[in-house]
């Protein structure tokens, strides 16, 4: 009977996680400071007016992000990587036997690296970014370790965690992997390239 439970229960979840994966949660507040922090520090290492961008959080790894802004003319896509994590260096003993975080304690450093992107890319990125977060939906998923995606745009937020790879908010994941490759590419040959696979990937995704 048990085991009957456990399949019925894996199934359920399984299933929820399937409906989440389709569409952006809303932001969640459980580690406002810790995430505002994040951002403030991935948006210091942007160039120019920062439009929209997403934060990365995994659980056993540094943060990153990447972002979109404008700078005299020109739209900048900008790929940040701490160096080391915020959450791990943030630790401090607080008592004989316990720790606590401390999140304005360290100082991280971090490693920009950033790309001119095409008018058009810049247009097709910010509209996609509208639409999945305008497609935010609450579900009751349950999430331990993993990875924490969180897209904002003009303060609205929606947010996937450890999405599977063949739905809507994987594919979303894999469109930002594609940035952060796309980011580096500035002084590469293949950079044309990359807008061409990124824009592929932007054109695959279906409607939230």
């Amino acid at each position: 009977m048990r085991y009957a439970l456990a399949a019925i229960l894996t199934c359920c979840l399984a299933v929820t996680c399937a409906v989440a994966d389709d569409h952006l949660e809303p932001c969640q507040g459980h580690l406002a400071e810790y995430e505002s922090r994040v951002e403030a520090i991935s948006r210091a290492a942007m160039p120019g007016d920062v439009e929209f961008w997403v934060v990365v959080i995994p659980s056993f790894q540094p943060e990153w992000s990447v972002g979109v802004s404008a700078d005299n003319g020109h739209f900048l896509l900008t790929h940040v990587a701490f160096q080391p994590s915020l959450w791990g260096s943030s630790l401090v003993q607080s008592g004989p036997n316990t720790f606590d975080h401390d999140f304005s304690k360290p100082h991280i450093q971090t490693k920009a690296r950033t790309a001119n992107i095409s008018a058009g890319l810049h247009e097709a990125l910010r509209a996609e970014w509208d639409r999945s977060i305008a497609g935010t939906r609450s579900t009751e998923g349950i999430g331990l370790d993993g990875v924490t995606f969180k897209f904002q745009l003009s303060g609205r937020c929606g947010s996937a965690w450890s999405p599977s790879p063949e739905t809507r908010n994987g594919k979303l994941v894999d469109l930002v992997t594609a940035l952060a490759l796309l980011a580096g590419s500035k002084e590469d040959a293949s950079h044309a390239t990359g807008e061409v696979v990124v824009l592929r990937k932007l054109h695959a995704l279906p409607p939230p």
